[in-house]
Order: C-alpha cells, then sequence, then structure tokens
C-alpha cells in the first residue's frame, strides 16, 4: 500500500489509473484499510471500460504481407493507441528474424515510451530457400484501465514478409542481334533494358566491345522506368570485314545479391556502297507509337535490282515527315529489311515518318498509326 513516504518513479506518474491515485491520497489522509477498499471499489465502479489498443502500420502492407527482394532494406513504423487517448500503450517485444531489429527497446515500467516501434530488416542471401515467410507478431498491451489487473487488455496482428529471389533486369528482345557497321560512318546502337522487377536501379555493361567503341551510361527514362545506354562506333579501313562477338550485361544495383541478364550481339564491318544504281527504291512497310511505353517503331525494306548483292553501307535516314528532324540512322541488313525502335516523348511523336536512303537519296513517306493528337 503506498503512504507519504513511498514514490512513484517520475516517467511513470501521470500514467497510473483512478483507483491508483485515489488509494495513495486516502493513505496519506491516514483514512482506515477498510475506507480504502471502498474507494477504490467506488473508484472502480466510474472508471471506463477495460479498452483494445489499435495497431497501425505504415506503409500499410497489403493483406498484411511485406515483399521484399534478398539483400534489399524493408522498414515499416508500428503505432500503438489507446482508443480513449491515454498513453498508456505497450507495443512489447516480438520474435525477430537473423539481424532485424525492432526500436526503440523497452526499458521503462510504464512502456510509454515504446508506443510507436520501428521494424527494420535486411534479409540474406538464401532467404528465399531457407525461410520464405517470416511471421511478425505484433501484441499491443493497454495498461490503463484503473483497478484492472493482469490480463490486459491485447491486441494482436501478424504481418508476413515473404523473401523472394532478386531478378535480374531484361533487355527488350526487339534490339537486333546480326548488325552491321560501315567503315568511316558513326554507329550510335542504343540497348534498351525494361524496369527492373524489384525496383532496383539497373546498370548496362558489355563484354568484348568491338576495338574503338565506347558504351554510355545507362539512363532511366522516368515515364516508362525504361533504362537505355548507347554504343557509339566508327569502324576504321582496318577493321574491314571483321566480325565482333559483343554480350551486353544488365545487372541490378542490388548490393548483396545482384541479378543480371545477358544479350548477345554480332557486328559485322562492311564497306560503303558506292553504285547507286542497284537501289530500286525504298519502302515503309509499318510505322506505330506506343502509348504505354513510349517507343516508336518503324520498319521497311530496300528493293535491289538482280545484280545487287549485300547492302553493305547502306543506311536509312529517318525523319519527321513535316519538320525534317532527325530521328534515327537505321543500317539495312544484307536481305534489305530495316527496323527501329526507340523511345520518344509524346511531344516528339510525328504524325508522319520520311525514311531516305544514304546512296541515291530515294525516300518512301508513312503515316505513323496510333500517333497521339499533339504529333508534329
Amino acid at each position: 500500500m503506498l503512504n507519504s513516504t513511498q514514490t512513484i518513479p517520475r516517467h511513470c506518474r501521470g500514467k497510473l489509473g483512478k483507483s491508483a491515485i485515489l488509494l495513495m491520497l486516502l493513505s496519506v489522509g491516514g483514512a482506515q484499510h477498510e475506507q480504502i477498499i471502498d474507494a477504490v471499489a467506488a473508484a472502480t465502479q466510474v472508471a471506463p471500460p477495460p479498452l483494445v489498443p489499435n495497431i497501425s502500420v505504415s506503409p500499410a502492407p497489403v493483406n498484411n504481407t511485406f515483399r521484399v527482394a534478398e539483400g534489399e532494406k524493408i522498414t515499416f513504423t508500428v503505432n500503438a493507441t489507446d482508443p480513449a487517448g491515454y498513453l498508456s500503450v505497450a507495443l512489447l517485444n516480438t520474435t525477430l528474424p537473423a539481424g532485424a531489429t525492432f526500436t526503440p527497446t523497452l526499458y521503462d515500467c510504464c512502456y510509454g515510451n515504446a508506443r510507436s516501434r520501428v521494424f527494420s530488416w535486411t534479409p540474406a542471401v538464401g532467404t528465399s530457400n531457407t525461410n520464405p515467410v517470416t511471421a511478425i507478431k505484433l501484441i499491443a498491451l493497454n495498461w490503463h484501465t484503473a483497478g484492472q489487473r493482469p490480463p490486459y487488455p491485447t491486441r494482436t496482428q501478424t504481418i508476413n514478409i515473404v523473401v523472394e529471389d532478386n531478378q535480374a533486369p531484361l533487355f527488350d528482345t526487339s534490339i537486333p542481334r546480326q548488325q552491321s557497321a560501315v567503315v568511316g560512318e558513326a554507329l550510335l546502337f542504343p540497348v534498351s533494358v525494361a524496369p527492373d522487377p524489384d525496383d532496383d536501379n539497373a546498370i548496362i555493361k558489355a563484354q568484348k566491345l568491338p576495338p574503338g567503341a565506347i558504351l554510355g551510361n545507362a539512363v532511366k527514362n522516368p515515364t516508362t522506368g525504361w533504362w537505355s545506354a548507347v554504343m557509339r562506333w566508327t569502324p576504321t579501313a582496318g577493321q574491314l570485314h571483321k566480325v565482333y562477338k559483343t554480350t551486353f550485361v544488365a545487372q541490378d544495383d542490388n548490393p548483396v545479391s545482384s541479378a543480371q541478364s545477358t544479350y548477345p550481339v554480332t557486328f559485322k564491318v562492311a564497306a560503303q556502297i558506292t553504285a547507286r544504281s542497284s537501289i530500286q527504291a525504298v519502302r515503309v512497310t509499318q510505322s506505330q507509337w506506343n502509348e504505354q511505353t513510349s517507343r516508336l517503331s518503324v520498319s521497311g525494306v530496300v528493293d535491289f535490282d538482280k545484280n545487287h548483292g549485300l547492302a553493305q553501307g547502306l543506311n536509312i535516314v529517318l525523319t519527321n515527315n513535316k519538320t525534317d528532324a532527325e530521328i534515327a540512322s537505321v543500317p539495312v541488313a544484307d536481305d534489305g529489311s530495316w527496323h527501329y525502335q526507340g523511345e520518344l516523348s509524346s511531344a516528339e511523336v510525328p504524325c508522319g515518318v520520311k525514311a531516305t536512303e544514304s546512296v541515291g537519296g530515294r525516300i518512301a513517306i508513312y503515316s505513323v498509326k496510333k500517333a497521339p493528337s499533339t504529333c508534329m
């Protein structure tokens, strides 16, 4: 029983229920033991009924489930509140996976410091195989109610953390695997990677680039989320007729468990075309804008006479039919076919394209299907 010589810890003052306060005051006044019991009973009768605390998690999990890749950090905040507004709710410790933290820790008598706690964990490599689903049981306890004795009103909530194997970013499969390059002419060869499945940043590298070729850094399109890097190369006379096999590598920047994909491309070096009479016509067979991916796709073919052998050194220059702004320079394959696919903002999409072959200047014009209303 409390008396005038007993003290309440400073950090617990103001957190006790009404019955405890009455008990302390009556003891100081010298009341009899029976009177104290009556006072406690009276206080208990007017005290509010026990209230179950609330639990909230931020950011909110989907169906009480978070998903995280190996090597990636997951963090969420857990809050516990008393519906009546008292500061007497505790978030108790829970069983944690190896390496996880739940802060701040519990240390004072009334748990008042722990109404908000932060869970943090970085699953180690291999967790997706050994422990793919981890259940975190959250427990909130409300000990405020006057005269209340254990068990206290309690609420529990289970959060599941699904650990997935880290996935690699994937290359755009429309990138040509056979590419011609012409002596003395600059080749710009873009390679694109789809958004990473785990929302990691993408890094694009190359193995065995042709001598003299340079691969730029990967740049993210803020609208589509795609990553692109451009290989720049001007073959020399000493590289004529040579073949170079290059492997492009896309990997994420996960610091613990990086995943990667590869895409092989063969480059053939050819001489410039000088016989203009061998080219009969240029045709565009399709031209379409994809709003979802912000990509323009244009394909066509060059018709040659019967005596023509290979389309070495022939390019198609794609321009905006209205403004003549250049879109790209596309090499022509040995069979006369050519294809372009690249990212453009909606403000850059042409209403029509003009294809001009680089030797004789023959042209073909074609409208762009599904072009936006703001096309130029």
